[in-house]
């Protein structure tokens, strides 16, 4: 076995060990009723009569891509060329255009952009990648026929089980591609969107949305010459690349009456002038217990041939492409739509890692130029509807925080996550912020906490992935609240950090994580009672205070929001933390005590804001303020 198989195969054991054993473990929940007050409106401004919504109900297992021989390409500098000299042949038909042999003597075919790819070998490198927010990657080949469409692609050149990956990209011409991480270019291509010799198509996609297509092109003066010739040229490159003709009707009665169909050598190939251009759109819901629910935030990759965009969902689910697109038709033209497992609320930024490297991704699918797809993840796709309603769950926890003036969680989460059916647990070990597995502070009292410092720690850093949150979840929608409110208490831990962090500064918030890393995953490895340890063992409280702010946050925002009450798993359940009749509180759910302290708090009309700050407080200064508000409020 080689050293990456090995590795992988070892962190793999390694963290699902740790989800079950180590900080913060809870069991997975998900929510129904949304947090976002503009959830369910419509924010799009999107042009109904000129997009035909099309329902799309995504239950295809995820799967893997099955690739077949390379596909010519239409659009490379060669085919491009070859389509311009195939243009000299038919001077006497390009004549009613305008298209003269003079014209065709001074157009030069040049590089636009450039098809490469890359190979990162560990996560380092992969991060040189994504910190290029304009650079859009694809897992797979865009030059291959797809036999079997998936969702991810296996190189078979590459060694097997190696965790490495080639990353396909579109570039300009100039771009900077010496950045430490191997490449490779594969093609030169010409993409007439990007070439300067056609300055009033590019004008004409970037003017105003409601630019009239034939009023733009005849005013002042103009003619359409350099539209009949891109698309004479271009049809000229399908040919020279041994693409059949077809036709190319839109089958939309508006646009078909708003297109004049144009014809080049022998009306065997044609184009259409419209006066649309198209901003693909759509939305995609997520099938939630008896309804579906918005996927709120999320990437969405769009793309055509050789042209890709990124957009993000809104709060509803809706993705809008605000940049224009050519309503042109070509040969087997279709524009593909892919679910990315990257979030965004406003500044915050959380990613669902596929095991070690890549984002998890899902394709939608594809639709046709004038559709407008809506899809339904169902939770028949395991892999990805987990993570999408852990997405969602993040999405809303930073929006309520955004709403009620309370802290966000750290920016840009990296959230090692993976489907096992039957298993749900969340851990928060904040890795990717300085945090160290089982550092020992103090002595290690045991053979088990020294051996995850030593053994397991070191691992994990000699690859390079260091993940914020550790999530395996699995696809019973009977469980969607728990999921949803275990994802909350641990986002509430992850606000705890950012809480020390800017009271205090970095290394006092690490310190603190570090220890409480260290004392579970050492009461975890050695006490049957748990990685919580027992009331009135060392620094008892530091745990009580962490681990029952986010118990109190979890049942809190369950009740609040999905109508679900985290401590007896149920619906409508009025049990608090107060009904201490319900709650056994031995010593080793002391945790419970504060979760307590905190409810009754919060009914005396302590705010939420006040609560949060006792987090951020010195353990002298935050049992002298405790004393002092519960005195204040009568308890």
């Amino acid at each position: 076995m080689n050293n990456n198989n090995f590795f992988s195969h070892v962190i793999t054991v390694i963290l699902a060990f740790l989800s079950s054993i180590l900080l913060f473990s809870c069991t997975g929940k998900i929510f129904e009723k949304s947090i976002d007050n503009n959830k369910g409106k419509y924010k799009i401004q999107s042009d109904e009569s000129s997009q035909n919504i099309v329902e799309i109900d995504l239950d295809r297992s995820y799967r893997e891509m099955v690739l077949g021989a390379v596909i010519k390409n239409p659009f490379s500098v060669e085919n491009m060329q070859k389509g311009k000299e195939l243009m000299y042949q038919y001077l006497d038909d390009l004549a009613k255009f305008g298209i003269t042999k003079n014209y065709l003597d001074k157009f030069n075919v040049e590089t636009t952009d450039l098809y490469v790819r890359f190979l990162p070998k560990n996560f380092e490198e992969m991060l040189i990648l994504e910190a290029d927010t304009n650079l859009i990657l694809f897992e797979h080949p865009l030059h291959r026929e797809i036999i079997e469409d998936g969702d991810y692609y296996i190189d078979a050149d590459l060694p097997k089980d190696s965790n490495l990956i080639w990353l396909y990209a579109v570039v300009p011409h100039n771009y900077q591609l010496d950045t430490g991480v191997e490449y490779e270019i594969i093609e030169s291509l010409f993409l007439p969107e990007h070439s300067p010799q056609f300055p009033l198509y590019y004008e004409w996609l970037h003017s105003a949305k409601d630019t009239d297509f034939s009023t733009f092109w005849y005013a002042d003066g103009r003619t359409p010459l350099e539209n009949d010739f891109r698309n004479a040229l271009t049809n000229a490159a399908f040919r020279a690349a041994e693409y059949e003709e077809q036709d190319r009707t839109y089958n939309h009665s508006q646009w078909e009456k708003e297109c004049v169909k144009k014809y080049f050598i022998f009306k065997s190939w044609s184009w259409t002038d419209c006066s649309h251009k198209i901003y693909p759109q759509g939305r995609i819901l997520i099938e939630i217990p008896k309804n579906t629910t918005g996927l709120s935030g999320v990437k969405v990759r769009i793309w055509r041939w050789y042209r890709a965009d990124e957009v993000y969902t809104d709060g509803a689910g809706y993705f809008y492409d605000s940049k224009a697109w050519s309503g042109e038709a070509w040969a087997n033209d279709y524009i593909g739509y892919k679910v990315i497992m990257k979030g965004k609320r406003k500044n915050n930024n959380w990613d669902f890692k596929d095991k070690f490297v890549s984002t998890h991704s899902y394709k939608m699918g594809y639709c046709k130029l004038w559709e407008s797809p809506h899809f339904t993840l169902t939770h028949s796709v395991s892999e990805t509807w987990g993570r999408g309603v852990l997405s969602n769950a993040v999405y809303d926890f930073c929006l309520n925080a955004e709403n009620t003036n309370m802290t966000l969680p750290p920016n840009n989460l990296r959230i090692a996550s993976w489907y096992k059916s039957g298993l749900g647990s969340i851990s928060t070990p904040l890795l990717q912020h300085g945090v160290t597995l089982g550092f020992p502070i103090g002595n290690a009292r045991s053979f088990g906490a020294m051996w995850l410092y030593q053994f397991l720690g070191p691992i994990v850093y000699f690859c390079g992935w260091q993940p914020a949150m550790i999530v395996v979840f699995d696809d019973n929608i009977g469980n969607y609240e728990r999921m949803i409110t275990s994802m909350w208490h641990e986002l509430s831990h992850a606000s705890h950090f950012t809480c020390i962090h800017n009271n205090f500064d970095a290394q006092t918030a690490v310190n603190y994580w570090n220890y409480v890393v260290y004392y579970e995953s050492d009461h975890g490895l050695n006490d049957a009672d748990g990685p919580y340890g027992n009331k009135g063992d060392a620094d008892w409280e530091r745990i009580a205070l962490t681990e029952g702010w986010g118990k109190f946050r979890e049942w809190y925002l369950g009740e609040r929001y999905l109508n679900y009450n985290c401590i007896t798993y149920n619906t409508s359940d009025t049990i608090s933390f107060l009904n201490s009749g319900y709650l056994p509180y031995n010593n080793n759910e002391f945790e419970y005590e504060y979760a307590g302290m905190f409810s009754e708090l919060y009914n005396a009309h302590c705010s939420m804001q006040n609560l949060e700050k006792l987090l951020q407080l010195e353990p002298a200064s935050r049992h002298s303020a405790i004393n002092t508000i519960m005195f204040k409020y009568n308890l």
